[in-house]
């Protein structure tokens, strides 16, 4: 299983149960719970875990999700199914042109049920960098059938979610200490 894949399975299980920031002088600045940015929505779900996110009108979302600066995601989670830990390549296309990238299916399901799939882009800031410069982004998932669904995402107001994103899991600036120290 892919590391940052797992990782992403178990903060979008964890992002559903809200919890409340932590004030403590080595905790990231308090943020909101939650902004509506336009067609996207920033999540805060506690200890320095935050998720920015886009839903389309068939219901699949688009979002990146990190519970600190060195582990974020970029996520897709639709109605097409999809074997856990398998990769799939995938056409991204966007104001700015197209690029071939690979996700990982992870099964994300909590005990009481029995799938729940999201797809993990596997080049993080590719798609990241694509998020944040296009204002509308869509990608082929090939199906069995020798078919392709085409999910497609507004990205009027990532950039301001994303940024939301960032203060939340910015590591917090430890105050100098005036006293001894051994390092």
């Amino acid at each position: 299983m892919n590391p940052n894949a797992s990782a992403v399975a178990l903060l979008l299980l964890a992002a559903t149960a809200a919890s409340a920031p932590s004030n403590s002088p080595t905790s990231p600045p308090t943020m909101p719970d939650k902004i509506v940015e336009k067609d996207w929505v920033y999540q805060n779900a506690g200890n320095g875990t935050a998720i920015a996110y886009t839903n389309n009108d068939s219901g699949s979302t688009l979002g990146v999700i990190c519970i600190a600066a060195q582990n974020c995601s970029v996520y897709l989670k639709t109605a097409t199914a999809c074997e856990d830990g398998a990769k799939y390549p995938v056409l991204v296309n966007a104001d700015s042109g197209a690029v071939s990238a690979s996700l990982t299916c992870e099964n994300i399901a909590s005990a009481s049920e029995k799938k729940n799939f999201v797809f993990v882009f596997d080049d993080f800031s590719t798609i990241l960098s694509t998020i944040m410069k296009d204002q509308s982004i869509g990608v082929a998932l090939p199906l069995a059938s020798g078919q392709f669904r085409v999910t497609r995402f507004s990205l009027t107001g990532s950039n301001e979610t994303l940024a939301a994103v960032n203060r939340t899991i910015k590591p917090a600036v430890k105050a100098v200490s005036n006293t001894d120290q051994t390092l």
